[in-house]
């Protein structure tokens, strides 16, 4: 008897009912499996949002080679998403140089997008550096550029191409 008085009568299952269990503990199996897997991606979509908006502040990067020198200060926007950058180059030789323009953009990327685009890009593709002179470029920094680490700068002093690649770090605290 149960605690209601009630008589427990048990008897064997029959084959069509051992079936029913089995697919009823399947089912319940395959819910908790895929309540699981939506535990996972909540958790990993929480904490992309959250990571999204704590990138550095500023990222800083410098480089040079005996003809250019360029030092970067890329200051996070208010969207919290993109960052606009000031390029300071400095030319160290007594000859011009001309920086080269990808597009319309100082900056250049791996990417082939607008490398290899055949149609007529806007703007201008060079931009003097007089002997011994400085320039300094504000521009902004695309996703595909922060993704990347590190932006590109081309130059041509002599009819002689040259790259740099200046790598993006956080800037530290107090520098």
């Amino acid at each position: 008897m149960d605690t209601l008085g009630r008589e427990n009568i048990t008897a064997p299952l029959t084959a069509e009912g051992e079936a029913d269990v089995e697919r009823i503990a399947g089912d319940l199996n395959r819910f908790e499996v895929m309540i699981m897997k939506v535990k996972h991606i909540l958790l990993i979509l929480f904490f992309s949002l959250l990571l999204a908006g704590c990138g550095p502040n500023q990222l800083v990067g410098a480089v040079e080679d005996e003809a250019l020198q360029v030092n970067v200060v890329a200051t996070m926007q208010p969207d919290k998403i993109t960052y606009k950058a000031e390029i300071a180059a400095a030319n160290k030789t007594d000859r011009p140089i001309r920086l080269l323009y990808n597009c319309g953009s100082i900056l250049w990327r791996d990417s082939s997008k607008n490398q290899s685009d055949t149609r007529a890009c806007p703007a201008v593709e060079s931009m003097g550096l007089e002997e011994n002179g400085q320039e300094t470029i504000i521009v902004p920094l695309s996703n595909e550029f922060m993704d990347q680490g590190y932006i590109k700068m081309k130059y041509e002093v002599d009819e002689k191409t040259s790259e740099l690649v200046i790598k993006l770090e956080p800037k530290e605290e107090g520098t």
